[in-house]
């Protein structure tokens, strides 16, 4: 998902509003790009309609993910500043690691990946995929989306919850 192209830039002092990742259970991820430094992070911001049961999910959702340190989970951030202003509710924004290597579902869609991934890839999603589970096993979110980070050397598979 992408910003409309007549859509005029949204700016939080250095913080410009790069594109609308998606939307998931709890509420809407978007990707801000800092345009003195270009880091990127993800914000996660909740919806305004939740119950009082999913607004303690939240939280605890965004307790949980500040305290995982994980190769394989993708890393909560700290929310600059000049993007606290985008809590349009009593609940707190979700600032995470940007991974760049896009959507797990989006991959596994692709052509090339008709007739299955190859064999490295499979045991790299499989392991993610278990270590996540067990490290999450008591929890129950409505939802979870796998990004693939990429490097030079690599190419990685993480997960999030939306």
């Amino acid at each position: 998902m992408s910003r409309p192209p007549s859509m005029q830039p949204q700016m939080c002092g250095p913080w410009e509003l790069k594109e609308r990742l998606g939307t998931g259970g709890f509420g809407n991820v978007t990707l801000w790009q800092n345009k003195e430094s270009s880091v990127q992070i993800t914000i996660k911001q909740c919806r305004q309609e939740l119950s009082a049961k999913n607004k303690g999910r939240w939280s605890l959702e965004i307790q949980i993910m500040k305290r995982l340190n994980h190769m394989n989970v993708v890393a909560a951030r700290d929310v600059p500043e000049e993007l606290q202003k985008l809590a349009t509710n009593d609940l707190p924004l979700l600032a995470m690691e940007y991974c760049q290597g896009g959507d797990l579902r989006k991959y596994l869609n692709l052509l090339e990946n008709c007739c299955g991934m190859r064999e490295a890839a499979v045991l790299t999603l499989i392991q993610d995929i278990y270590l996540f589970r067990n490290s999450r096993r008591y929890l129950q979110f409505l939802g979870s989306f796998f990004f693939r980070r990429t490097s030079s050397e690599k190419q990685e598979l993480s997960c999030q919850i939306f």
